[in-house]
């Protein structure tokens, strides 16, 4: 069974520790497994179950023992993240914050999962789509369209570079966005406008910061990405230009979910969020 593994040994002594490791480690039941998660996390701190400073089990641990995939309990966490309840630590893992109301973040953590679309869901739509958009960018672009695309770029590289997350978000929410408008298609911007908005939601920025931009290789190679597709672009080249698309999302889409962009399970939709 799974246990908490505290930094400070004495901070766990006479804690009810078999009751911690049966709220994390029973397997989650049908219904929205990252909500439920996230309820039951926030539980066991308020409960005193987990106590501050605290480290969680491995993401591999939980998931293993809840019987959910990986991404389930990277989204759950991140979650907690934004509304600063775990806080992730380099090398180290996720640990239990400082908090006086637990039952108040559990409230806003539920909150922003309702109000924000899943960021899976999101980056699959996406990689479902922008690549079906090829043929219309590349008929429709012009100059102008190449001009923000450029400016945008820029932004973005920059932002890697000096490893401004923050700019890094905007500077792709940019680029993307400029890629879909350069299709001059109102219907098109219309429908991709929620996934555009999608890319700057504090569930995906914390999940994004934590699991791809932890490592800046994967930063550089999102940028290297980022020229493909607009000298594909420039080059008036449908076929590579959605190839890039397809090749980029996949690439980030697998290091999230396995913490491997050359994953044979990337192209497989995670299961185990929602019972059937």
């Amino acid at each position: 069974m799974v246990r908490p593994d505290s930094e400070n040994s004495t901070q766990a002594l006479g804690r009810p520790e078999a009751v911690a490791a049966a709220i994390l480690s029973q397997p989650l039941e049908a219904k929205d497994k990252v909500q439920l998660l996230v309820e039951r996390l926030t539980r066991a701190v308020a409960e005193g179950l987990l106590l501050p400073g605290e480290r969680l089990p491995s993401e591999r641990d939980l998931a293993d023992e809840l019987s959910v995939s990986r991404s389930i309990v990277r989204e759950a966490l991140s979650a907690l993240g934004a509304i600063g309840l775990i806080v992730r630590r380099e090398g180290r893992g996720n640990f239990i914050s400082e908090v006086p109301d637990p039952g108040l973040l559990k409230e806003r953590a539920l909150a922003l999962l309702a109000s924000s679309p899943d960021p899976y869901d999101v980056c699959l739509a996406r990689e479902a789509m922008e690549p079906a958009l090829a043929p219309m960018i590349v008929s429709s672009a012009n100059e102008e369209d190449f001009g923000k695309l450029l400016v945008a770029l820029n932004a973005f590289t920059n932002a890697c570079s000096v490893q401004d997350w923050k700019a890094y978000f905007a500077g792709d929410q940019q680029f993307h966005a400029a890629l879909v408008a350069s299709t001059h298609n109102r219907a098109v911007a219309q429908s991709m406008e929620p996934l555009l908005n999608g890319m700057l939601s504090p569930v995906w920025t914390t999940l994004k910061t934590a699991y791809f931009l932890e490592y800046p290789a994967n930063a550089q190679k999102s940028a290297n990405d980022h020229e493909r597709i607009l000298k594909a672009m420039l080059e008036r080249d449908a076929d590579a230009l959605a190839e890039a698309l397809r090749k980029h999302f996949h690439d980030v889409r697998s290091v999230l979910e396995y913490g491997d962009s050359n994953s044979k399970a990337a192209g497989e939709v995670r299961n185990g969020r929602k019972g059937v």
